[in-house]
Parts: structure tokens; sequence; C-alpha cells
């Protein structure tokens, strides 16, 4: 299987991205981009795909199970990669808690 890093985030925020980009409204594309920016940063903190893997596997997306020669990735990478995803999920779980108590 291929790993993205829009399957980790939402392919749909990806394709927004996209679509944004190429219908020439660069500032908005820029905007959700650099949202996304910490999350791919710190995905490629060790050698790729360990960290895709290793969020993959947090989210319930993919087995803990590693095959050489990939390793596991440090405690400290792990903790940012975890923040990463948990900023971007927390706006969206915070609009369906708003809509939720309207």
């Amino acid at each position: 299987k291929i790993i993205a890093i829009g399957d980790i985030h939402g392919s749909k925020k990806w394709k927004e991205i996209v679509s944004l980009a190429l219908g020439g409204k660069w500032e908005q594309a820029k905007c959700l981009f650099e949202n996304c920016l910490p999350l791919c940063k710190s995905l490629f903190l060790e050698t790729n795909p360990q960290g895709v893997k290793y969020a993959m596997q947090w989210l319930g997306k993919s087995s803990a199970r590693l095959r050489l020669p990939l390793l596991e990735v440090e405690k400290q990478v792990q903790g940012k990669i975890k923040q990463a995803i948990v900023a971007l999920a927390l706006p969206h779980f915070q609009a369906i808690t708003n809509q939720q108590v309207q």
C-alpha cells in the first residue's frame, strides 16, 4: 500500500488545497497548506517512511508491525507527530462540537 501524507490529514483537505491552487487562489491554498506544514515536517524528522508509518499506526489505519530496514520512530519524534495531528484535528472537532451545541 502506498502511504501518503494526505491519508493522515484527509484527502479532502489536500484536494481542496490543490483545487484552490489550480484555480489561481494562491493565498487561500497557501494558508491551508501552512496549517498542514507542521505535520509534514514532523513526519520526515526521521527516515521516510518511518514517521508516516507511525502516524498511520497511531491513527489506527495501519499495523504497528515494522519490517526491516524500518525502525521504530524515537519517542521525541512520536510526540511531535502526535502534537501535529492533534493540532490539525482540533478545529474539526471544535466545529462538530459547536454544531452539536447549537
